[in-house]
This record gives C-alpha cells, sequence and structure tokens, in this order.
C-alpha cells in the first residue's frame, strides 16, 4: 500500500521485502557474513502485523 506503483531499483537495494521465510534467509545471510545485530524500521509505527511477524516469524528462524 506505501508503493502502490512498486519499488523503484534504489528502494528494491535498501528494503527487505517477502514472506517472514524469506526475510529470515535475507537476515541469516548476512549473520554468516559476520554481522550480529539488526535494527529494522517499518513504514508505519502502527503496521503491528508487520512488528508481529518479525517477533514470531522471522526471529525464530535466526536465534540459534
Amino acid at each position: 500500500r506505501y508503493y502502490p506503483q512498486g519499488l523503484t531499483p534504489a528502494q528494491r537495494a535498501t528494503r527487505v521485502v517477502g514472506s517472514p521465510a524469506t526475510v529470515a534467509a535475507h537476515y541469516r545471510t548476512l549473520a554468516r557474513a559476520g554481522i550480529e545485530h539488526f535494527i529494522c524500521q517499518t513504514q508505519d509505527a502502527e503496521d503491528l502485523e508487520t512488528i508481529e511477524l518479525l517477533a514470531n516469524a522471522v526471529m525464530p528462524q535466526l536465534h540459534g
């Protein structure tokens, strides 16, 4: 809903978008490269669905 025309190439390079499995795979690759902490930002601070997906569906795939 924030990008009805789709993402530009620059936006695609600076955003992680996809299913929880896709997002977890992206962060897992970065973790294997040595990154230990990530800061996630949503377009809308009241977007609880995305925040809950990060907490309940993405993060558990990254622990351990």
